[in-house]
């Protein structure tokens, strides 16, 4: 018992004078590099973030760019026919409803493909 308050005496002496600077230096060592890990995780994390980001608003606009001239045909068609039952009006129809239902079903595809991942 005795020399158990001896040893963590002695202990607290050496630490107080400085004897164990050594490991208060290995520790703080390992404190920095862990804290520089966790700084860079968070900045991948967000660079992958910002990159799905403009990975998207990018897409969008390319499929706006794509459709919209197909709407304005498919409109131009009808207005210009003036009925639905011509044949051009009917495939103009068609293709302004299906061209976006296939735009949606591959993009669909896709994310549930990197889900998976």
């Amino acid at each position: 018992m005795i020399s158990d308050r001896k040893t963590r005496s002695d202990e607290t002496l050496s630490s107080l004078c400085g004897h164990d600077s050594d490991r208060a230096s290995a520790l703080t060592q390992r404190t920095r590099q862990v804290v520089l890990a966790s700084q860079c995780v968070l900045k991948d994390q967000q660079t992958c973030r910002r990159r799905t980001r403009i990975l998207a608003l990018t897409s969008v606009v390319f499929i706006l760019l794509g459709v919209t001239p197909l709407v304005w045909w498919t409109v131009d068609t009808i207005i210009s026919d003036g009925r639905f039952s011509e044949t051009t009006g009917q495939i103009a129809l068609w293709t302004c409803s299906l061209c976006p239902a296939l735009i949606a079903a591959v993009l669909i595809a896709g994310w549930m493909r990197s889900q998976q991942q």
